[in-house]
């Protein structure tokens, strides 16, 4: 801080009573100058965000009994997001838009925790990885949440979407793990390594196989029998 003189001149001679009153506002002005400012930025207090489940009343998980067949008819009602930009985010062919990572990975979640739940890691990845090869066929929609949401009414292709259960109060535990998992697959730290061999289409093992033209078995992972198109590779 600087000070301008208001005279042209000093007087050659100060009184004592003028020095101590010199050294005295010097002082206030040094420790004035020392002190923070009160004009800082402060850091805001971090509030997580909870998961409210004292009152929901835990369900058991519905009986496995879903089936993903071949879309017969791929432009349904429900239209798909617009194609995000490639290479933002890794994985087995996963590309998400930043500004929809949330929704995509609520909606990789959903298919996890609806059609894949109690039969751990490797049914939860092989039911995603059929999420992300729809994905990247040209058949589907180009995005996570255009896949798992195409249709409507009886055309859903995951009946969960459209029967009511998407309005049930979910399981926290199994719900956030599968929550876990979507996020880790999407940013790629925990990647798809192709076990279903392909696969876009699969049923509840305990069901009889369907008549699905053009379709051939690959794998049963979980209680879910995995199937690709004739034909095409297992990429």
């Amino acid at each position: 801080m600087t000070y301008r003189s208001s005279g042209a001149c000093y007087c050659a001679a100060l009184s004592l009573a003028g020095l101590l009153l010199s050294a005295g506002g010097a002082a206030a002005i040094a420790a004035r100058g020392s002190s923070v400012n009160s004009n800082a930025i402060q850091s805001p207090a971090f509030l997580p965000s909870t998961i409210e489940t004292a009152n929901i009343a835990p369900i058991e998980p519905a009986p496995v009994g879903s089936t993903l067949a071949p879309d017969p008819s791929p432009n349904l009602e429900v239209a798909p997001a617009p194609r995000p930009a490639a290479g933002l985010l890794g994985g087995m062919k996963i590309s998400v838009a930043l500004e929809n990572l949330a929704s995509e990975t609520s909606c990789l979640a959903e298919a996890m925790y609806y059609e894949a739940r109690g039969q751990g890691l490797p049914g939860e990845k092989a039911v995603a990885e059929v999420v992300v090869h729809r994905m990247n066929h040209v058949s589907y929609p180009h995005s996570i949440c255009g896949v798992v949401h195409q249709g409507s009414r009886s055309s859903c292709q995951f009946s969960f979407v459209c029967d009511g259960t998407l309005n049930r109060p979910r399981t926290a535990g199994a719900w956030n793990r599968a929550m876990r998992l979507a996020a880790q697959i999407i940013e790629g730290s925990l990647p798809l390594t192709n076990i279903t061999a392909g696969a876009i289409s699969f049923h509840a093992a305990r069901l009889a196989a369907p008549n699905w033209r053009g379709m051939v078995r690959t794998v049963t992972i979980g209680n879910n029998v995995f199937y690709r198109r004739a034909g095409r590779g297992t990429s």
